[in-house]
C-alpha cells in the first residue's frame, strides 16, 4: 500500500535524524486517507507526531516543530463532540509537544506555554471520572498542568517565576495524595518527581542554602519518587530521580560542616552512579552528559576536602567525568556545558600538580593550560561568570609552569 510505503520512508528519514523530511512523509501517507476515513488520518498524524517526538527528545538539538504541526492537524480533525476522549488526548499530547518545545527557547517559551496551559484547561472541562481511562486522563492533564508552570518558573527572563513555581507546587500537592492516583503508579512517581524538583528550584532561587525547609521538602519528595519508580519498573524515572536526589546532596554538601558535607557527597557520587548505570539502557544521551557534569563537579569539591591519597583518587573520577560529559555535549548547542567540563579538567590537573614531584607537575600543569585555552573561546562567547576564574587559574598554571621549568 502506498501509505504504508510513504511511513516506511518517514521512519528512514527518522532514523537519520531528519525530523522535516519524516514529517513530510507521514503527511503524505496520512492524506491517502483523506476524504474518506478522517479518523484514520488523525491516527496516522498522532502516532507520527509520537515517533518524532521520542527521537527529538533523545538528540543533542531536539525541535519539536515538526511533530506540533502533524499533532495540530491531528486535533483539527477530531471531533470534540462526538470523539471527546480522542479529543482530551489530542489536547494532550499537542499541549505536552508545546511544553517540550520551550525548554528550546529562549524568546518563545511563555507564548508556547501559555498555549499549552489553555489546552490544558480546555481538556480538563472535558474530560470525564466514570472510568479508569478518565482518571488516566484527568492525571496526564494536570501533572503536565503542574509541569508547564515548573517550565515558565525557570527562564530567566520570568519576572514572575515565584508565582509560577509555587502554582507548580500547589497543583502537584493537590493531586499527590488523590484517590484517582491510586491506581497510577507513572503518575505518582511524575508527580513526586516534580514536587521534588520544584521545591529543589524554589530553594535554589529564593537564596536558601543547605538543610532549609524547602531542600528537605525536595528530598523527601525525591526519594518517594525513587521508591515509586523501583516499584514500577520505571528505569528512565528512577535515573531521573537519582540524578535529582544527586544535585540536591551535592548542593546541601556546600553549606554543611566539613564531615558532614563529605558524607553528603559520597551519597552524591552514589545516586549519579546509579542514573549512569541506567542511562545506557535508556540512550538519553543528553541526560548521560549532564549526570556525568554533575558527578564530576562533586569529584572535584570532594578531591578538595580529602588527604593526598584520597584526592588523587577523586581527581582522577572527575577528569573521566567531564571527558565522558564532554563529549556527549554536543558543542554547537551546549557551549556553555562542553567548555565548563574543559574547563574543570584544566582545574583538576592544576590541583594535581600541587602535589605531585616535579616531572609530574610539569606534565599536569601543561595539560591544565591545554585544557583552559580549549574552554577559553566559549567562555568568551558566551560571557561566562566563570570566565575571570578561568584566566585566573590559567596565568596561575603559567607563572608556576615556568618556574619548575627553570634550571
Amino acid at each position: 500500500m502506498q501509505s504504508d510505503l510513504r511511513l516506511a520512508r518517514g521512519d528512514a528519514a527518522l532514523f537519520k535524524g531528519d525530523s522535516a523530511n519524516a514529517a513530510k512523509h507521514y503527511l503524505k501517507a496520512a492524506n491517502y486517507f483523506s476524504g474518506f476515513d478522517t479518523e484514520e488520518v488523525a491516527t496516522i498524524l498522532t502516532n507520527s507526531a509520537g515517533y518524532i517526538y521520542e527521537i527529538e527528545r533523545r538528540s543533542h538539538n531536539p525541535n519539536f516543530a515538526n511533530a506540533i504541526e502533524l499533532a495540530e492537524r491531528a486535533l483539527e480533525l477530531t471531533d470534540s463532540q462526538k470523539q471527546i476522549a480522542r479529543w482530551v488526548r489530542a489536547k494532550y499530547r499537542l499541549a505536552l509537544l508545546q511544553q517540550v518545545m520551550a525548554r528550546t527557547k529562549t524568546t518563545e517559551f511563555s507564548d508556547l506555554l501559555g498555549a499549552a496551559i489553555i489546552n490544558i484547561d480546555e481538556a480538563l472541562e472535558r474530560v470525564g471520572s466514570a472510568t479508569a481511562e478518565d482518571r488516566f486522563d484527568w492525571a496526564s492533564l494536570m501533572v503536565l498542568k503542574g509541569n508547564c508552570y515548573l517550565e515558565r518558573s525557570h527562564h530567566r527572563e520570568n519576572r514572575k517565576w515565584e508565582q509560577d513555581v509555587t502554582t507548580a507546587i500547589d497543583i502537584f500537592d493537590s493531586i499527590a495524595n488523590d484517590p484517582r492516583l491510586e491506581e497510577t503508579g507513572p503518575h505518582r512517581f511524575h508527580i513526586f518527581n516534580n514536587i521534588s524538583s520544584a521545591y529543589q528550584f524554589k530553594a535554589s532561587r529564593s537564596g536558601e542554602r543547605g538543610d532549609g525547609p524547602l531542600a528537605r521538602n525536595a528530598k523527601q519528595a525525591a526519594i518517594r519518587a525513587i521508591e515509586i519508580s523501583a516499584q514500577e519498573g520505571m528505569i528512565d524515572e528512577w535515573a531521573t530521580a537519582q540524578i535529582n536526589l544527586g544535585a540536591m546532596l551535592a548542593e546541601a554538601a556546600t553549606a554543611a560542616p566539613p564531615q558532614k558535607a563529605y558524607f553528603l557527597r559520597i551519597q552524591a557520587i552514589a545516586a549519579f552512579g546509579a542514573a549512569m548505570e541506567a542511562y545506557p539502557k535508556t540512550t538519553f544521551s543528553l541526560q548521560l552528559a549532564r549526570a556525568q557534569f554533575l558527578l564530576g563537579r562533586v569529584c572535584l569539591d570532594q578531591a578538595t576536602a580529602s588527604d593526598e591519597r584520597m584526592q588523587e583518587v577523586y581527581l582522577l573520577r572527575s577528569i573521566g567525568a567531564y571527558e565522558a560529559s564532554s563529549l556527549n555535549f554536543d558543542k554547537d548547542s551546549h557551549l556553555d556545558e562542553w567548555s565548563e567540563c574543559h574547563f574543570c579538567i584544566g582545574l583538576a590537573f592544576l590541583i594535581h600538580s600541587e602535589t605531585s614531584d616535579k616531572d609530574v607537575a610539569i606534565d599536569d600543569l601543561q595539560k591544565a593550560i591545554n585544557q583552559f585555552e580549549v574552554a577559553l573561546p566559549g567562555f568568551q562567547a558566551i560571557n561566562s561568570e566563570n570566565l575571570k576564574k578561568l584566566e585566573k587559574a590559567r596565568q596561575r598554571a603559567i607563572e608556576t609552569l615556568d618556574k619548575l621549568r627553570q634550571p
